[in-house]
């Protein structure tokens, strides 16, 4: 379960990407996360840390919000949710919002 989330929070990310027209090595510079790392959590064989993905959100200028509320549906082009998978989805931002929230 663990596995397909970070598989689909890191195809969100890509299609994000991709519709900016923004490179991983765009993302990588502005991002100070490495080229790899970004490439391994788009493709779902590494997962990051809060901090890294709150990096890597800001070089997309988006914040958590936007990255679910407006490539939910793109994305399920691209990769397919079932019940389960949206409520540990839910779950994990509102983790997620929690932690941005007490970092900023």
């Amino acid at each position: 379960m663990k596995q397909e989330f970070i598989k689909e929070l890191g195809a969100l990310i890509r299609v994000k990407r991709q519709a900016q027209a923004m490179s991983i090595e765009d993302i990588a510079l502005s991002s100070e996360v490495s080229f790899a790392t970004i490439s391994q959590f788009e493709r779902g064989k590494c997962g990051v840390d809060a901090y890294t993905l709150q990096r890597i959100l800001q070089s997309l200028d988006i914040d958590l919000f936007s990255l679910f509320n407006t490539d939910i549906a793109k994305a399920q082009d691209v990769i397919k949710f079932d019940d389960d998978d949206l409520k540990l989805l839910t779950q994990e931002i509102q983790k997620l919002t929690k932690i941005l929230r007490k970092n900023n």
